[in-house]
C-alpha cells in the first residue's frame, strides 16, 4: 500500500504527462499517425535523415503515450470508469483488459533494494582527483574519503517482517533508539553504556562496528540465526549508507553527521594503516584497541564498537536475535521526519526504504523520544 502511495507521489511530482483519457485524445493520436504516414510517403525520396527524424519523433510520442496509459493515475481513472459504467461491468473483455493494464508497471521508481555501506570495507577509498576537485565542485557532488558503496541488497520479506514485529512490540508512541528491543531481551542494563553518546550517528556507527565484529567472531550456527544475521546485516549496512550518503534523512543535522563520519573514517585509517589489511587482521586490531583501558581510547568510535561487540558475544546466548531486533527498532527510530521535501528529493533518484518506513510511522502518529 505504501509503495503505491509513493508511486502516486512520484507521478504527481516528477512526471509531465496529463491525466486525460477522453476519446478525443485517442482520435488525436490516430490522426497524428495518419499524418505521419502521409508525410513519410510524400518525402520518401527526399532524405534518409528526414525519415529517421520523423520516425524518432513518432517513437517518442508512442513511448510517452504508453507511459501515460500505464501510469498509476490512469489506472485509477480506468477503475473509476469501470465502477461507474454498467456496460463495462457486463463486459468480460473490459474487466480483463483493466486487470492486465493495472498489473503493468512501466516505471518503478523504487527497485525494492537497500543500498549498502561497510566502514571496514570502504574506509580506505579515496575519490579520483581528476573528477573530484575544486574545479568540479560546482558541477558534481564531491565524494569524501571512505565514501564508497558496496553491492546493494534486495529487501527481503524477513526484513519487513522484523520491522513490523518491532513496531508491534513498541509499547509507547515515542521510539527510543533501540532501547526497547534490549529491554525485551533483558540486556538494557548490561548494554546501556552503548547509548551514552551525543548523537544518533555515533550510536549507529558504534553498533555498526560491533555487529561487523560479531559477524566474524560469532558466525550463526543454525537456520534461525542465519535469518537473524541476514536481517541485522542488511539493516546495519543500510543505516551506515544513510550516514555516508544521505545524512539529511537521519535525525542529526547533516553537517554534524558528515563530520562524525569523516572523523570515523580517519580513525579507521589510522588504526588499520592501509587498504591491503585482511578482515581477520582488522578484527584482531579491533580486539587490541577495544581491550585498552583509557579515556582517550574509550571515546573513539572504533574502540567502543569493538568493546560493544565483545560484550555482546559474552553477555548473550543468541547474539543475532538481539542484533536483528536492535537494528529493526533503530530503522523505526530514524524514520520520523518533519522535512518532507528531503524525502521528495530522494524520490527522483529511486526513493529510499527509510521513506517507506517514514510514511508508515507517520500514519500511525509515532514519533521519536524527546532526545531528538
Amino acid at each position: 500500500l505504501i509503495e503505491i502511495e509513493l508511486a502516486f507521489l512520484f507521478d504527481l511530482f516528477y512526471t509531465k504527462y496529463p491525466v486525460n483519457l477522453n476519446p478525443c485524445l485517442f482520435k488525436f493520436i490516430l490522426l497524428a499517425i495518419l499524418v505521419a504516414a502521409a508525410l513519410f510517403s510524400l518525402y520518401l525520396a527526399i532524405s534518409l535523415v528526414t525519415i529517421l527524424l520523423m520516425m524518432s519523433i513518432l517513437v517518442v510520442e508512442f513511448a510517452q503515450f504508453g507511459i501515460m496509459i500505464f501510469s498509476e493515475w490512469a489506472k485509477v481513472t480506468y477503475i473509476c470508469k469501470y465502477v461507474q459504467s454498467k456496460r463495462l461491468q457486463s463486459s468480460r473483455c473490459a474487466g480483463k483488459l483493466i486487470e492486465i493494464m493495472c498489473g503493468v508497471w512501466l516505471l518503478k521508481p523504487w527497485g525494492r533494494q537497500l543500498r549498502q555501506y561497510s566502514l571496514l570495507k570502504s574506509y580506505s577509498y579515496s575519490p579520483w582527483k581528476c573528477t573530484h576537485n575544486k574545479l568540479t565542485t560546482a558541477y558534481l557532488d564531491l565524494k569524501r574519503n571512505g565514501q564508497q558503496q558496496i553491492a546493494p541488497a534486495n529487501l527481503s520479506a524477513q526484513v519487513t517482517k522484523a520491522i513490523a514485529e518491532s513496531l508491534r512490540n513498541n509499547r509507547i508512541n515515542n521510539l527510543e533508539m533501540g532501547k526497547e528491543s534490549l529491554r525485551l531481551n533483558n540486556l538494557f542494563e548490561k548494554l546501556s553504556r552503548a547509548f551514552d553518546l551525543e548523537t544518533t550517528t555515533q550510536v549507529i556507527l558504534v553498533w555498526h562496528i560491533a555487529t561487523t565484529f560479531c559477524e566474524h567472531e560469532a558466525p550463526p550456527r543454525d537456520p534461525l540465526s542465519c535469518e537473524n544475521k541476514d536481517i541485522a546485516t542488511k539493516l546495519l549496512q543500510y543505516l551506515a549508507y544513510l550516514v555516508a550518503f544521505a545524512p539529511r534523512l537521519l535525525p542529526d543535522h547533516a553537517c554534524r553527521t558528515e563530520y562524525i563520519f569523516d572523523c570515523t573514517v580517519s580513525e579507521a585509517r589510522k588504526l588499520f594503516q592501509g587498504s591491503s589489511v585482511s578482515m581477520g587482521d582488522k578484527i584482531q586490531k579491533l580486539k587490541d584497541v577495544g581491550s585498552q583501558q583509557g579515556k582517550e581510547t574509550i571515546r573513539v568510535i572504533m574502540a567502543r564498537g569493538a568493546q560493544l561487540g565483545t560484550q555482546l558475544i559474552e553477555e548473550t546466548e543468541d547474539v543475532w536475535k538481539v542484533l536483528a531486533d536492535f537494528w529493526a527498532e533503530m530503522m523505526l527510530y530514524v524514520a520520523p521526519s518533519s522535512d518532507a521535501m528531503v524525502h521528495a528529493k530522494y524520490l527522483t533518484m529511486g526513493g529510499e526504504f527509510v521513506t517507506h518506513v517514514w510514511v508508515l510511522v507517520s500514519h500511525m502518529d509515532i514519533t521519536r523520544g524527546p532526545r531528538d
